[in-house]
This record gives C-alpha cells, structure tokens and sequence, in this order.
C-alpha cells in the first residue's frame, strides 16, 4: 500500500491539523521461487513490507468482449517491516 494525497477540485485536501489527507493505494505484487516461499510462510495478506522490483502491464479481453487492464509488481526484494 501506498499513500496519495487527497484532491478535491484541483487542490489537496488538509485536515484540522493542516495535515495533508491521504488516500491508500493497494497494489498487486508477484513474488516467484525462494523468494516467494519465503514470503509465503512468514507474511500475511495486510502485513507491511518493503518490496523492490519492476512493473508488468497486462491486457486481456474478458468474456463481455471488454479490454482490461492491470499493473502488477514483481517483486526482486522484499523486507520485512
């Protein structure tokens, strides 16, 4: 998960405390071989790390014939936080 501002109308929303409002962002992330097992048996779902890798962009057609789209981390690193 990442953090982005909070935008309305062109500009960035603060709080009470004139703190910047965020919104999460949740990402797909794809770990392979040792790695991944790794990952498998120490993390959960929701759990915090910090994960170094590239992007991979698909596109695929799904069965009421409309193009979709994703974007997916493969991961190369991951620490555990």
């Amino acid at each position: 998960m990442t953090d982005r501002p909070r935008i309305v109308d062109g500009k960035t929303v603060k709080n009470e405390a004139g703190y910047t409002e965020t919104i999460p962002e949740f990402h797909r992330i794809t770990v392979f071989n040792g790695l991944g097992q790794t990952v498998a048996k120490h993390k959960a779902k929701g759990d915090m790390v910090e994960v170094q890798g590239r992007l991979h962009y698909s596109k695929w057609t799904d069965k009421e014939q409309v193009e979709r789209y994703s974007v997916e981390i493969i991961a190369e690193e991951v620490l555990f936080l």
